[in-house]
């Protein structure tokens, strides 16, 4: 993702457009991973279930947006 923020123009580079925005997106599910190392196998689960459904399905909205509209 890094790289394909890199390839936008300087001008598009900017909070809110959709690749900028994924980026982000996917760092806070990392964030939200880093920590959950330590515990039990069932207390990462339920943390991951909680903490990443959000941020999961708030990357989910723009990509079906884009379903019909991106190339195959």
């Amino acid at each position: 993702m890094i790289k394909a923020e890199d390839n936008l123009p300087k001008l598009q580079r900017r909070r809110g457009h959709p690749i900028s925005e994924l980026s982000r997106l996917i760092e806070q599910l990392f964030a939200i991973e880093s920590p959950c190392g330590g515990m039990r196998p069932e207390s990462r689960c339920l943390a991951r279930q909680r903490e990443t459904r959000p941020v999961l399905e708030r990357i989910e909205e723009p990509l079906v947006c884009q379903l019909h509209a991106a190339l195959p």
